[in-house]
């Protein structure tokens, strides 16, 4: 157990929680840390060292926004970690690190340097950084999942078993309802297999989870033109249990994104047990069990042909297995006492 640690995370507050991967992060530092110190901007880090003094490391979220924090901590001599993700290239719609402007891009190159420890939190992180970066002492840092998985797998198992008997498709995405979400996530396309799916004469529901972020109505527009809107069921500002439940009553996942860092939502649905459809596209291909549930290209043609796969194994053992391989494998390889024990050593290695 260490002495203390700054937590710098440079969003609103209101996001700590909600978003689970700075949740995690705390969760495992106040693990190694007999104090951990939370700050969201320069001014309250100053004054936490002002009060606490020098501590034993400040452990940051996104490169580019702690550039000064890191020449702070390397003038006063204090180690750092930096943590994130950064898409260099992503395709000609998406703004990626080379559309950034230029301030953006010196503080993440410098921050790279400045920063005793990287970390990347999937492989393709790792190697796409690593090879077009001059990187400080990078390490492979796997995200994971947010808590240990409470329900007993008797539990899962009758959860899975009767949605197994569903009538319709269960389908569920989460995400944060803003114009560039929709074109990021693939939930346009999403949709429009969805009205394919419709025409095909197959029944379903479409859950979409997550907070409004003031494009609600484009996308109903789009479910409208697609002729889905009475198969949409649109949930905001739910709890945790209530989400949990939902995904465990979910047949199916859906996140056909054209970029991710990690895919944290598509691990959390895996957990409970969904199988999730992807894209191969950047790192979501080494996450996913469900090799036959990825698509190379993210087209409504594409997503249709998974969503009739699983369809078509419901009412089957197949299903039943597809699920518990999914719960097996996201347990096993990605709970939250792994990622705390690579923290663990990542920090050890460095006289931490």
């Amino acid at each position: 157990m260490y002495n203390s640690c700054i937590y710098f995370v440079p969003v609103k507050s209101k996001y700590l929680n909600k978003w689970e991967y700075y949740d995690v992060d705390y969760k495992i530092l106040s693990k190694l840390f007999d104090n951990v110190y939370l700050c969201n901007n320069i001014f309250k880090f100053i004054f936490l060292i002002f009060k606490y003094g020098k501590c034993n490391l400040v452990y940051c979220w996104w490169w580019n926004r702690s550039f000064f924090i890191l020449i702070i901590c390397n003038f006063l001599r204090i180690k750092t970690l930096v943590t994130g993700a950064i898409h260099f290239e992503i395709g000609n719609q998406f703004a990626d690190y080379n559309k950034k402007n230029f301030l953006y891009k010196i503080f993440t190159k410098a921050s790279l340097s400045l920063s005793k420890i990287n970390c990347f939190m999937s492989n393709h992180q790792y190697q796409e950084i690593t090879t077009n970066f001059s990187v400080n002492n990078p390490y492979l840092f796997i995200s994971s999942l947010s808590t240990n998985i409470t329900i007993s797998f008797e539990s899962l198992l009758n959860f899975i078993e009767k949605k197994n008997q569903n009538s319709y498709l269960s389908i569920t995405t989460i995400i944060w309802h803003k114009e560039d979400q929709y074109e990021r996530k693939g939930i346009y396309e999403t949709i429009s297999a969805l009205g394919l799916f419709k025409k095909l004469g197959y029944k379903f529901k479409f859950i979409i989870i997550g907070e409004n972020g003031g494009d609600v109505s484009l996308l109903k527009d789009r479910c409208l033109q697609a002729g889905i809107e009475n198969s949409v069921d649109l949930r905001f500002n739910l709890t945790k249990k209530e989400k949990d439940l939902l995904l465990l009553e979910s047949n199916i996942y859906v996140q056909p994104s054209n970029f991710e860092g990690f895919g944290n939502a598509v691990l959390e649905a895996m957990s409970y047990g969904v199988p999730a459809i992807v894209s191969s596209y950047t790192a979501q291909a080494e996450l996913v069990l469900d090799r036959d549930l990825q698509v190379s290209l993210i087209t409504p043609q594409n997503i249709l042909e998974k969503l009739l796969i699983i369809n078509k194994e419901l009412g089957q053992k197949d299903y039943i297995n597809r699920c518990i391989k999914n719960y097996n494998y996201a347990i096993k390889n990605y709970s939250i006492d792994i990622r705390s024990k690579n923290l663990f050593d990542i920090l050890k290695g460095n006289g931490i």
